[in-house]
């Protein structure tokens, strides 16, 4: 490596690896962004545990650029390990998952007695409600029925064969 600048560390890395020009542009523009506008100077050997997290707390926000980044970072100061560039490699003991909280994940209830199903549908067909629901609404209502739909056509699929 010739120097051992954080940023350009990473962007010697990122040469060895075998991933294709897009990939590498997006991943560059996230490090431009988020990773080497606050660190990107610095020497890898100086870097510390609260240097990264400091790089996280701005990112609390965006999990899933979070995680790509977190990864990066982790790959090559494990990288520099190898190298004896570094004594240690800082990244080990940190965990994404205290930096970043995980996604809530949404948990739609769902109907299995086929006769509410099919009066369930029925009202919603007969329904007027289509001007009064904001689209983001209408997104998420749209996506639990094509949900209960599926799963209502499956119980069909099931009493009729039995």
């Amino acid at each position: 490596m010739s120097s051992f600048h954080l940023k350009k560390f990473i962007l010697e890395f990122l040469d060895r690896k075998n991933i294709s020009e897009k990939h590498r542009r997006d991943t560059i523009n996230r490090l431009n962004n988020h990773v080497f506008k606050h660190i990107g100077d610095m020497n890898i050997r100086e870097v510390k545990k609260l240097d990264i997290v400091n790089v996280f707390r701005n990112l609390i926000y965006i999990p899933e650029t979070a995680r790509r980044l977190f990864n990066i970072l982790e790959k090559t100061f494990k990288y520099a390990s190898t190298l004896e560039i570094i004594e240690r490699n800082i990244m080990v003991d940190m965990d994404i998952n205290i930096l970043i909280p995980q996604k809530e994940t949404k948990n739609y209830p769902h109907i299995i007695d086929t006769d509410r199903m099919r009066k369930f549908l029925l009202d919603i067909e007969n329904c007027n409600w289509r001007p009064y629901i904001i689209p983001c609404q209408l997104r998420e209502l749209c996506t639990v029925l094509i949900f209960m739909q599926v799963q209502y056509i499956l119980l069909q699929i099931l009493f009729f064969q039995l």
